[in-house]
């Protein structure tokens, strides 16, 4: 129910943006924060189902220790898109960290030809616009 809402809060306040934007009253730290949000939306939503197609993958190659790494992670990322409390630098440095670490992990178990490349060029793109590091 709480993630319903949270659609639709996501998709009603669009027409906000695009008011403030040619208003020029919007603010760079707010875009961020809405970045963040819809981030952790699609892991949480599209997480779920890609962790049900990972296990059978994993128990194939006997990857039990990734099934369980990433069942935390997904627990995590949960846990980071419900909880209202915690700060903008946290929930960013754990998508960032969780990104990275997903990247290294299938390029170790399984080399360079699978889609790794993406997950290791998102952690830098992700990390320089969030973050605000200067390259």
């Amino acid at each position: 129910m709480r993630i319903i809402k949270s659609l639709k809060k996501l998709f009603n306040s669009n027409k906000d943006i695009k008011q403030d934007i040619n208003s020029g009253t919007i603010d760079i730290q707010y875009l961020k924060n809405r970045i963040v949000r819809f981030i952790l939306l699609i892991f949480v939503l599209v997480g779920f189902f890609v962790l049900l197609y990972v296990i059978p993958v994993f128990l194939g190659v006997d990857g039990y220790i990734f099934i369980i790494i990433f069942l935390l992670f997904h627990i995590w990322i949960c846990f980071l898109f419900f909880d209202k409390k915690l700060s903008f630098k946290t929930k960013t440095i754990s998508i960032i960290f969780v990104i990275y670490f997903v990247g290294v992990s299938i390029l170790f178990k399984f080399g360079p030809s699978v889609g790794v490349f993406f997950w290791l060029f998102a952690f830098s793109v992700l990390s320089a616009i969030l973050l605000n590091v200067k390259a």
